[in-house]
Parts: structure tokens; sequence; C-alpha cells
């Protein structure tokens, strides 16, 4: 088991969850143009400047109301399905976490921050560079014995800090859980790990330039993220041939003059809210990409045919802030939890009718519906692109 699924594991089941829908909503609302992104100033401040992505979770998104009614019209569509084995809502999401860590020792509550960040260059050159920052109230023994537990760990030191070497790593590929200070760790692959001791230490620079200052544009919310672009992470595939006026070509530059894009979840009352946010070369580029989501969100509420995502789109504003387009949705809780569940409930069905696969009855194959059996897919606007 990997080091990094050792110390979150059920840690954030929630979150992620939650960006499991969010992925589905944020898709929408973009259309697919620019590919899917796997107290913050603070935690940014501990991220190596090696990163291009990071992704901070307030862990007080779980106890918020408004997004347990997110999680749950989530979960729904699959509870309802026989094959289905996970958590029905989101009681039992959480009871689950209870379960498996102890409420007492490891309790959700005394978790204050968690940094994720990575590179996605390294994933190109075929060495993974990833890192998790956890910020607690947890008392170390506590929290090592745990990760003990599910790893083979052994003590060692750097740079005067204590890390233990993950021995279990499946990938070939060494791994570390470095002690910051009380309640204070950081996990991942050898270099990310020993890069956050070194800005800990004072020896080395934190993230720095167009993605920390995109990222810190953004507005504060329970989870926000910020990655660079390159011009090669341009999806050509879902690039429109023809949108808001400007040409296939036109578009391409538009998104290769884009360098970081940012967001954030927040909620207000009963209200939800994204922003997302991208950074571009220019003013100008940032006038025309302005122009192409906003063209976008037009061009997809008019195919819509769902009620609750035509009132999604109605709740979607785009406008330009210097060098930066920003989208921006606030909408009531009921509106984006319908949106939700006609965007989920075809992918569930196909979930169950996998599940029903190879089931026979007295009088021959089962009567569930099969991979190839016909679906509403048609009630939600734009496809998640694969």
């Amino acid at each position: 088991m990997a080091l990094a699924e050792t110390v979150l594991a059920n840690k954030l089941k929630i979150v992620g969850v939650f960006l499991a829908g969010g992925t589905v909503v944020t898709t929408l609302a973009l259309g697919g143009f620019l590919p899917a992104l796997d107290g913050g100033d603070e935690m940014i401040d501990r991220v190596p400047g090696e990163a291009d992505t990071v992704v901070y979770v307030d862990p007080g998104v779980v106890s918020d109301p408004t997004t347990k009614r997110m999680i749950n019209a989530t979960l729904e569509p699959f509870a309802a399905q026989d094959s289905y084995e996970g958590p029905a809502d989101y009681g039992e999401l959480m009871a689950e976490y209870d379960n498996e860590t102890g409420e007492d020792e490891l309790a959700l509550s005394k978790l204050n921050s968690v940094m994720v960040y990575g590179s996605t260059a390294g994933s190109e050159s075929g060495t993974e560079y990833y890192g998790i920052i956890l910020d607690s109230a947890w008392e170390n023994s506590n929290f090592v014995e745990t990760a003990r537990n599910d790893s083979n760990l052994s003590e060692a030191s750097y740079e005067g800090y204590t890390v233990y070497v993950n021995e279990s790593a499946g990938d070939g590929q060494t791994e570390l859980l470095g002690v910051l200070g009380e309640g204070l760790y950081v996990a991942g692959t050898e270099a990310a790990v020993e890069d956050a001791i070194d800005v800990d230490r004072g020896a080395a620079d934190p993230v720095s330039g167009d993605l920390r200052q995109t990222y810190r544009n953004t507005r504060d919310g329970y989870i926000q993220f910020a990655t660079s672009l390159e011009a090669s992470d341009v999806n050509n595939s879902t690039l429109p041939g023809n949108a808001g006026g400007y040409s296939r070509a036109q578009v391409r530059e538009i998104f290769e003059d884009t360098h970081t894009v940012a967001g954030s979840y927040y909620t207000d009352g009963d209200t939800i809210g994204f922003e997302t946010r991208f950074g571009t070369e220019g003013e100008n580029t940032a006038s025309d990409l302005t122009n192409l989501i906003d063209a976008g969100v037009v061009r997809a509420k008019k195919n819509a045919t769902n009620e609750s995502v035509v009132s999604f789109y109605d709740s979607v504003g785009v406008n330009q802030d210097g060098a930066d387009a920003v989208m921006r949705i606030e909408v009531d809780s009921d509106t984006v939890a319908e949106a939700i569940q006609s965007i989920v409930e075809p992918f569930a069905r196909l979930f169950g009718s996998f599940g029903q696969r190879g089931e026979t009855t007295a009088g021959g194959p089962s009567s569930g519906p099969g991979p190839g059996a016909e679906s509403d897919s048609g009630s939600y606007a734009i496809p998640a692109p694969p």
C-alpha cells in the first residue's frame, strides 16, 4: 500500500466524493476545453518550488451542511443500484471513517489543513513527484503508529528531521513520511518530501511565480486548487472548431497563452459557489478567453434539455479581472443537487448494469439492463470528456 494512500486512508473520503461531483459540474461548465484536474495561504508557503499543481482542503468542509446536501445527491443514484456496496449517504461515509481510525485518537475535527502538491513534469518523465502536507492537532505517536500499521516503515533522518521510509511501496519508488513538527507531517515521494523539509528549514524557497499568484487571487474556500498549464496541455480532441466567433486556430492560441488555472469551492448559507480563474499572458488574451468561455456557457445552456441544468447555467457569471478570465457560479444547493443527479444517474445505472452482468435466473439471462441498454443520457448537456 502506497504511503500517501496510508496517510490519507479514509481521512478525506468525503472530499473525494465532492471532487467527483465537482469535476462533473466543472466539466459541464467549461465544455472540456482544458484537461480535467486531478487558511490556504499558510499552507502554500510550505509547498516546494518544484510543484506545478497544488490542492488545498479545509477539512471543515465535512461539517458544512450545504456540502452534505451535495454529497448525498452524488451518492444517492449509486446507492439505488443493487450492486453498489459503498456508503449510501453522508452519515454512512463518516461512520466508516470513525470505525477505521478511531474518533478520539485521530479525530477528523483535529485535522486543520491539507495541502496536496505535485509535478506533472515528473509524471511525464517516469519519476513521480507528489506530496501531502497535513496540519493537525494529532499526537505524533498516534499518527505514526497508525501509519505503521498499514505500511512497513523504517525510521531514518533527513537534515535533522525524523522521516519514515516506506519499505513496502509497490511501484519501486521510495516514499517517505516526514515529521515537520507536532501534528505537522508531509508524506509522498522521496524528493517531494525532502524538498518540503528544505522549505521548512529555510534552505529552499516555496512555490512562486504565476502559480502562486493565480492561487492567491482565487477566492478563499473549503477547497482551492491551482495548476500550471503548458501549450501541450491543450486538449486537441475537445477544442471547438468554431466558438464565439473565433476560429479553431484562434481558440488554440488563446489557450496556449493561458498559463495557469485555479479555482475554489465555497458555501454561503444555502448557496454553493465555484470560482475558476484562468491566468493569461495579458489583458487581450484574458478578454478573448472571457468571451470564449461565455460563448461556451451560452451554447451549453442552449443545448441543455434538463430544467435543473438550465437553471444551473443561469447562475454562471463570466468576467475579466485584469489578465485573468474568471468564471463564477453561485447557486442554491437544491439546483446543484438536481443538476448533479441528472448527470450522475446515467453513470450509476451503467454501474448497476455491470454489477448484474453474468447473473441468470431460472428463465435465462438476467432481465436487468445491460451496458447497451437505452438510457436518457441526453438529459445532460455536455458529457465528460474521455
